[in-house]
């Protein structure tokens, strides 16, 4: 085997290496959004349950903002003409996809 090859099968090999740990990097940058935006849609539902709990009992809901507002009962993702029941799925992921990144950043793993 002569240099030239030996040299060539050093760099394809360096570049597969390479590529798989930028792959690997990738991969756990997926993860950790995915895990960011779950734990940001989790923490969305609790705070619009608990807009939901405020209203049926008569007291203040809170906003996804964290700012307490008197109950108006009508929270900004459920179906209007609804009993504060129904959450409404396109409203709820228009706000994940726009506010998510205020949120508390979850811990990775």
């Amino acid at each position: 085997m002569n240099v030239g090859t030996f040299t060539l099968a050093i760099g394809l090999f360096l570049l597969l290496v390479n590529n798989l740990t930028t792959m690997a990097t990738e991969a756990k940058k997926t993860k950790q959004i995915m895990i960011y935006y779950g734990e940001a849609r989790k923490e969305i539902v609790r705070q619009v349950m608990a807009c939901s709990r405020g209203c049926l009992y008569g007291g203040q809901r809170i906003y996804p903002d964290n700012i307490l507002k008197p109950c108006k009962c009508h929270c900004p993702f459920f179906s209007s003409g609804t009993a504060c029941e129904i959450v409404d799925q396109a409203k709820l992921n228009e706000f994940i996809t726009s506010h998510g990144h205020k949120l508390k950043k979850p811990k990775t793993y």
